[in-house]
């Protein structure tokens, strides 16, 4: 049959437009049962795991019954296993993985620097005594912010955010912010239009100034030479606060930047992504 404009009072079209429905939709159901049939199903692999759960038991239980001094010896292996102490060797090993795990990606050449010349330090998060864990106040999920963020300071990463020696102390931590090396006396810029909500100084961060960008973000500018904004003035993004300084426990001049959401600190490579190397 010929193709023909559709005519609404026209029989032979109506039932030719029904048979071409009915096919287009048995071609849909065959292709969607095809695509089931090349992959896994949700409820599949946890039929399977549910499977090999059941197996395992079934040894065990098999074991307890037909041969007990077996069963003894795989029970007393494990509790032997979980009470085994972990050697400082293993310790430092498992160590120098978590620190590689945490620095997000920041090659070894910015972090084998002179620091003396590019300068880091500032404050950590110490260590658990054997959980070598943050504590609540830190977190390396990311953080995203609907306004583009303005570069404080332009230089050189010379430590990232996460775990690491200090530069100054040689201990253990996890480092909360950003540290950018830039000669003293560089500008330090308003990363986001905000509120000066602190103006302060400390033996760790030296002369730092915290600006409140409301919602609940907040970020800091440490070891500064010198601070010009004052107080509870307004700041625009991009607008001079401060300059890059040495003060407080550094081995240079330089920026540690953080940001804070409700008093958590992240990362701040993901809120200045591409605009700094190694980041």
């Amino acid at each position: 049959m010929t193709e023909q404009e559709y005519d609404p009072f026209d029989s032979t079209a109506e039932d030719m437009l029904t048979q071409r429905r009915l096919e287009r939709a048995e071609r849909t159901r065959t292709q969607e049962g095809e695509n089931r049939q090349t992959g896994w199903s949700f409820t599949a692999i946890i039929g399977v795991q549910a499977v090999v759960c059941a197996v395992l038991i079934g040894i065990l239980v098999a074991l307890f019954f037909a041969a007990p001094d077996t069963f003894a010896g795989i029970r007393d292996e494990y509790r032997a296993m979980q009470a085994q102490e972990i050697t400082s060797v293993e310790a430092s090993a498992w160590w120098e993985k978590v620190k590689s795990a945490m620095s997000h990606g920041v090659g070894d050449d910015l972090m084998e620097q002179n620091l003396e010349e590019t300068g880091a330090g500032g404050a950590d998060v110490p260590m658990a005594d054997s959980l070598k864990f943050p504590g609540s106040n830190m977190s390396f999920s990311p953080v995203y912010v609907t306004s583009r963020a303005y570069l404080p300071v332009d230089g050189t990463i010379t430590s990232p955010f996460g775990a690491r020696v200090h530069p100054v102390t040689g201990e253990d931590g996890y480092h909360t912010g950003l540290d950018i090396a830039a000669a003293e006396g560089t500008r330090i810029a308003a990363a986001y239009y905000g509120t000066v909500s602190d103006i302060s100084e400390d033996d760790v961060s030296g002369k730092y100034i915290i600006l409140d960008h409301g919602n609940g973000l907040k970020t800091f500018y440490c070891h500064c030479s010198e601070i010009l904004a004052e107080k509870g003035a307004v700041v625009r993004a991009g607008e001079t606060i401060a300059f890059v300084g040495a003060t407080g426990q550094v081995t240079g001049p330089h920026l540690h930047f953080e940001i804070r959401l409700d008093g958590v600190r992240h990362n701040p490579a993901f809120v200045f992504a591409g605009m700094l190397d190694g980041i």
